[in-house]
């Protein structure tokens, strides 16, 4: 079972319900599942660019999220983020991204 997830940035407490809620429904799947998307959480302060501080108590929500679903996060090898300036280097796709 895959799913694809992506969570609205701004709604912290949306973003516990909706954790909570995922952690019910992964209690009664006996398949093994794979979750992919955005979480749209800073997990670790070296995560963090700009914007508001860092937010511990956020991060161990998804932590224990995390825990109780037996998810993993995959590293990826490349770079996703693209801005309009090119600033990190070009499209998020491209294959020169690749490390």
């Amino acid at each position: 079972m895959v799913w694809n997830i992506y969570i609205r940035p701004s709604y912290v407490e949306d973003k516990h319900k909706f954790w909570e809620n995922l952690v019910s429904v992964r209690n009664g799947v006996s398949q093994k599942w794979c979750i992919i998307g955005d979480f749209n959480i800073v997990a670790t302060p070296d995560d963090k660019c700009g914007g508001s501080p860092f937010d511990h108590n956020n991060a161990k929500w998804f932590y224990d999220f995390v825990d109780r679903t037996y998810l993993m996060e995959i590293p990826r090898d490349f770079n996703i983020v693209a801005t309009p300036d090119d600033k990190y280097g070009g499209s998020p796709f491209d294959h020169n991204n690749a490390k």
